[in-house]
């Protein structure tokens, strides 16, 4: 493994983490295990937990009596995990960052990037993309018969029973990769009836006159053996799998892909929290015209944060190039100087 070469992905929740290095051998993520999201005060002994859920909510983390500072504890937090790495590899660096999360907020992801430019990882080494987004790219780094068709996948967490379905729209360049999402928690929370007979019927009506390839089932509601009947007859005509590191390691795959060394260039991922515009403008440089870009087509809004510094040198506007990828159209709004 060269120097600044490594490919990390991170699933950070409220009660565990994990973390994957991208092995350049076998071409796939391996596993550094599952730790419980806590910190333990050298001093006083105390155990922190459930701090990922109050900061993304906004709501105050005390230490020893004292409110915490979120960012000084995260970044805390962050070195002594990622620790990981520097003991596995330590002549190796980390290239790539990603950093996958259940839900998303501006002040929640602006403050974990400023934890992680506290040790050291700043934005051009790190993105923060969401599950789903974790979901997606897992699922295009599988063998392209996987997903072939739409690929469905189970998410039984703590939270409740989520379904999500990918699909893929062939016909546009860039492919472009979407999801739709359904919640099943009020159905599964029903006190009477079996467990495995209700998950059934819900996993009947979500495929059904759907053309799915493969089927994921992940989160800790599926531990035990109480689901093994139902993948054996989810498995006609379709491929079930079931474990719990698919979102560690979707993010692991989009570390590669994020630092250009991926294969899904020819694909874009849109959903209802990515923009779907490249948004440019051409300016003067080096005695030739380039394209400068603002903002890509699936980005977050949220995570687009991006400044130019002009010289007029005569000038009294700017064209900026709006180009929406849906749509295909591009539209110019001219800014006065």
């Amino acid at each position: 493994m060269s120097e600044n070469k490594l490919f990390v992905g991170y699933d950070l929740c409220d009660d565990q983490t994990q973390i994957a290095i991208y092995n350049m051998t076998t071409f796939e993520p391996d596993s550094e295990g599952v730790m419980e999201t806590a910190i333990m005060m050298e001093q006083s002994g105390e155990k922190v937990s459930n701090f990922v859920a109050k900061a993304a909510k906004g709501e105050p983390i005390y230490v020893d009596g004292k409110e915490a500072d979120p960012v000084n504890l995260f970044s805390y937090y962050f070195r002594r995990t990622l620790a990981i790495t520097k003991e596995k590899y330590p002549e190796s660096g980390i290239r790539q960052l990603v950093i996958t999360i259940e839900e998303q907020n501006k002040e929640f992801v602006d403050m974990l990037y400023g934890a992680l430019e506290v040790i050291g990882l700043k934005k051009d080494r790190v993105m923060i993309i969401s599950h789903k987004q974790s979901y997606l790219y897992y699922a295009l780094c599988q063998k392209k018969e996987l997903w072939q068709s739409d690929v469905g996948m189970f998410d039984y967490n703590r939270k409740g029973l989520f379904y999500y379905q990918m699909n893929i729209d062939r016909k546009r360049k860039p492919i472009l990769v979407g999801v739709i999402q359904k919640d099943y928690t009020h159905l599964i929370n029903v006190k009477e009836g079996n467990r495995a007979i209700l998950f059934e019927n819900i996993a009947q009506g979500a495929l059904h006159r759907q053309a799915i390839s493969t089927v994921y089932m992940t989160g800790p509601g599926f531990a035990g053996d109480w689901a093994d009947g139902v993948m054996q007859r989810l498995c006609v005509g379709r491929r079930v799998f079931r474990g719990r590191n698919l979102y560690v390691n979707g993010a692991c795959y989009a570390a590669r892909e994020l630092s250009g060394e991926g294969k899904l260039e020819d694909f874009l991922f849109l959903d209802e929290d990515m923009i779907p515009c490249h948004i440019t403008t051409k300016v003067y440089v080096d005695a030739s015209v380039k394209e400068i870009i603002f903002a890509k087509a699936g980005l977050p809004w949220y995570q687009i944060d991006r400044e130019l510094d002009l010289i007029p040198d005569g000038d009294e506007e700017i064209a900026i190039s709006v180009k929406n990828i849906l749509k295909r159209d591009t539209k110019q709004f001219i800014l006065s100087l």
